[in-house]
């Protein structure tokens, strides 16, 4: 890299020029050693070396300040370092005239160009071709062309060294120079636009202080329930005036619960009024909203529900407008015998409010990760995260010693935590200090967001009527007012996770000829949409582009939802399932009766109703490392409950309907 003009002598040199004072600003500029990537031959690779850059400086931390290089800068991009104050004098010295070294290093660069365009200038020349010539398009001139012969000749050149010199111009001289000078240009445009550096700091500073503003506003917002709908949903007494508010932590989602509540026959909760029919009955509420003044969150659901597209612009927008309904929180609030619905557009967490060992502030911390998102972890886990890594790399060395002519993936050690070095002090002498501690105070100022929430409520509206006084502000306030249930540690599960997958394996292990399944329609249809959009491709006419994940045929009433195995084959391990369609077209020479139909299906897309045992399904659910799934298992075992019950709905139809 062509070194940088300097002013006055070296940095540390006498001449050099001293700060008028010992504070650093944003937009000042200064020589600084910072670490560069150079290539060493001797070692074949690139390596880190200390160098001295010229440097802006972009932000003003707690313990560090960012500069910015402008060697090694591209037009895109740029290189940034951090420098804790404590090694700032040693590795800064102030630049009191910046302006003068960009414009001498311009100036240098645009001597080299005029030189480079020299260089160019003259190849052609002696070579008979002109700048015009070389540009793609140019129609030839016969005159040029004699005179290049001409140059040829009086050089008393021959011909043959003449194509040989004009060939290498071609493929190794002009390119050659040309991307000199696109790097000269490059670096001549990077000090060019130099001052722009301090102008994006200066601009990052007062993006900073506009989103200090918006969260003032939306914690405003919060507060005053501009984004919130409050609904009673259940009248009678309130609660004592003495009673504090119990606030659930988990997040709860309405499908989920109504699952863990399920009775044969079953709930249809096609809307949020009809999960409020539902939650104001006495087993149902007693259960989510245990004490007489209780605050629960819920969302419709966990996971984004999969819908059908009609391929119609208000079909999307309806989908979205649904989906975006998903992610709203529904804080439902008991007051005594009352319940109310507050509808609320905030996003929440998993959790409303921490874990008391999510950070322990009583220990050192240890810091990993980028930006926003950052993991902590306390001194004494980083020291044994590095003790497992230790013995696993002993294993692993071990191991590649006993069997070298084993693959490395054979090496049943490879797999450890390979970025025990990204973790950070959680302290000053760590110029990631700001980030991490940036990082905690955005977790904190989410789970203050039902804290804002709960004082407004208690301020200006009658959901909590009659209480005392209540300054949530306040530590003694808070503790008077609110009281924290962290549901999430209030049963301890199972020692052995339940397993759908095996679960499954085993009720599949009994399958034979006559056993009740389900899973065979959504195979089928799957199976039909591929040919219903195979025949769309092929049609010119079609000019859809919606195509069917899912479809069933006109006629066709398929195998069923819940439906009898008519062949087992035990070998392959599938099932065959035969039934009746309607003929596609009318047969003139012999019969129109229906025709007979069937499908194969393998034995992973099948459930064993069977072998199900009702109430099989609460494993599941009252685990809560399960629940999160319950996608995966309550088509299945809800369907299975219901055949068991007797539901007329989930009974296998019989051939001749």
């Amino acid at each position: 890299m062509p070194d940088i003009i300097r002013l006055d002598g070296e940095p540390g040199q006498p001449g050099f020029g001293e700060p008028e004072n010992d504070e650093i600003k944003v937009a000042q500029w200064w020589w600084c050693e910072v670490p560069v990537r150079e290539w060493d031959d001797d070692e074949g690779m690139r390596v880190e070396k200390t160098r001295t850059r010229f440097c802006c400086v972009t932000h003003v931390g707690s313990n560090y300040a960012e500069v910015s290089s402008i060697e090694g800068r591209s037009r895109n991009s740029a290189t940034y370092h951090r420098i804790h104050f404590d090694e700032w004098d040693k590795r800064c010295k102030r630049e009191l005239n910046p302006q003068k070294v960009i414009d001498e290093n311009v100036d240098k660069w645009r001597g080299r160009s005029r030189k480079m365009l020299l260089k160019i200038q003259e190849l052609t020349a002696r070579l008979g071709v002109s700048p015009r010539q070389m540009l793609p398009g140019t129609p030839i001139n016969p005159s040029e062309e004699t005179h290049a012969l001409t140059v040829v000749s009086d050089g008393g050149g021959s011909m043959k060294q003449y194509k040989a010199d004009l060939i290498k111009a071609k493929e190794e001289t002009l390119p050659k120079l040309f991307k000199s000078l696109e790097h000269i240009h490059e670096r001549m445009a990077i000090w060019m636009t130099a001052e722009k550096i301090g102008l994006e700091a200066d601009c990052a500073i007062q993006t900073t202080t506009i989103e200090l503003v918006e969260n003032r506003i939306f914690n405003v917002g919060l507060y005053a329930g501009l984004s919130e709908e409050c609904k009673k949903v259940k009248r009678g007494r309130p609660a004592d005036i003495t009673e504090k508010l119990h606030v659930m932590q988990r997040m709860h989602f309405m499908d989920e619960e109504c699952v863990s509540a399920y009775k044969p026959g079953g709930i249809c909760c096609q809307s949020i009024r009809d999960f409020d029919k539902w939650l104001v009955k006495a087993e149902n509420y007693t259960r989510l909203l245990p004490f007489e003044r209780c605050c629960i969150a819920m969302r419709v659901r966990r996971w984004p529900k999969e819908r059908e597209w009609d391929g119609t612009i208000a079909g999307y927008f309806v989908n979205m407008r649904l989906a975006n309904m998903d992610t709203w929180t529904f804080l439902y609030i008991r007051n005594g015998r009352q319940i109310w619905r507050v509808n609320t557009e905030v996003e929440f967490g998993w959790n409303l409010f921490p874990d008391l060992d999510e950070v322990d502030f009583t220990e050192e911390m240890m810091g990993k990760g980028r930006g926003d998102d950052w993991h902590f972890v306390t001194v004494r886990e980083y020291e044994e995260l590095v003790k497992k890594e230790k013995e696993r790399r002993r294993k692993h060395d071990a191991w590649a010693k006993k069997h070298p002519n084993k693959h490395y993936f054979d090496n049943p050690h490879r797999h450890g935590e390979r970025d025990l070095n990204s973790y950070k002090p959680f302290n000053d002498s760590s110029v990631y200090f700001d980030d991490m501690h940036e990082s905690l105070n955005r977790d904190i100022q989410s789970y203050n967001r039902i804290g804002l929430i709960l004082q407004g409520i208690y301020d200006r509206s009658e959901i909590l009527h009659p209480h005392p006084p209540v300054k949530l502000y306040t530590p003694e306030g808070f503790a008077a007012a609110i009281k924290l249930v962290r549901d999430n540690d209030m049963c301890l599960p199972p020692p052995v996770k339940p397993d759908f997958m095996a679960y499954t394996d085993a009720c599949n292990a009994q399958l034979k000829t006559g056993s009740v399944t389900i899973g065979q329609e959504d195979y089928w249809e799957e199976k039909m949409a591929h040919v219903e959009n195979s025949r769309m491709d092929r049609d010119w006419r079609e000019t859809s582009h919606y195509r069917h994940k899912r479809y069933s045929p006109y006629g066709d009433p398929g195998p069923g939802l819940i439906a009898k195995i008519d062949h087992w084959q035990s070998k392959a391990r599938k099932a065959r399932y035969e039934w009746y369609r309607e003929r596609k077209r009318y047969n003139r020479w012999g019969p129109n009766g229906p025709l007979r139909t069937k499908v194969i299906v393998p034995e992973k897309r099948l459930f064993n109703i069977s072998a199900y045992k009702p109430g099989d399904f609460k494993q599941f659910f009252e685990d809560h490392r399960t629940r999160r799934d319950y996608l995966k298992w309550v088509p299945q075992l809800l369907s299975a409950e219901e055949h068991h019950a007797g539901n007329p709905d989930f009974q296998p139809r019989k051939q001749d309907e």
